[in-house]
């Protein structure tokens, strides 16, 4: 046993090889990562929307993140995601996470760095003088111009509902793929993210 900390708080408490040939094993390297998102000043400063996170108690050591892992029989190329089932949520734990495919966590990525003045899936262009509406789609690595608007809220209505339209495929998907665990939940969570 190592006991060795990890970003100042994990303890890698395991009586096995956390790497084979010099490669981390898949549940330590998303150990590493979810510490790293909430307890590494770099991260903060790349990414600030992690400043405030935490990890539960019982994730601070190794071998029970390893254990709730095995569990979840991950696909390779998932992503662990805090908050789809409760929107906001700063707090890694058994509880509030779930592994979803990249495209999932991409689709509910909402930028807000980069987003700018205006609500999000709205920008407003000075040579029509109109708020735009635009939105990646499911299938889609292009954003989807959505329309031509007034006034910010009207782009920002026409963006939210065609982001519930998108959230319903999703919803179809989690329902007949094998792969997810806690669908009732997760499909909950993507029915009712995007209402006004």
């Amino acid at each position: 046993m190592r006991n060795n900390k990890c970003y100042g708080v994990g303890i890698n408490d395991a009586d096995f090889a956390t790497a084979i040939n010099k490669k981390n094993i898949p549940s330590y390297e998303y150990w590493r990562g979810v510490l790293r998102r909430c307890y590494s000043e770099l991260e903060h400063q790349k990414r600030p929307l992690y400043k405030g996170c935490t990890v539960c108690e019982e994730w601070l050591y190794f071998t029970n993140f390893h254990r709730w892992f095995l569990e979840q029989d991950v696909p390779k190329g998932w992503q662990i995601d805090k908050d789809i089932l409760n929107k906001g949520n700063k707090h890694y734990s058994p509880e509030n996470c779930v592994f979803v495919e990249q495209a999932l966590n991409t689709f509910l990525t909402d930028c807000t760095r980069k987003r700018g003045e205006y609500k999000i899936g709205v920008f407003y262009n000075k040579k029509k003088r109109k708020f735009i509406a635009q939105c990646q789609g499911v299938d889609s690595r292009k954003k989807m111009h959505l329309g031509n608007f007034d006034n910010e809220n009207g782009a920002y209505v026409e963006y939210m509902r065609y982001k519930h339209e998108q959230a319903m495929i999703w919803v179809s998907r989690i329902k007949n793929n094998d792969l997810y665990k806690r669908k009732d939940e997760l499909c909950q969570s993507l029915s009712t993210r995007f209402l006004l």
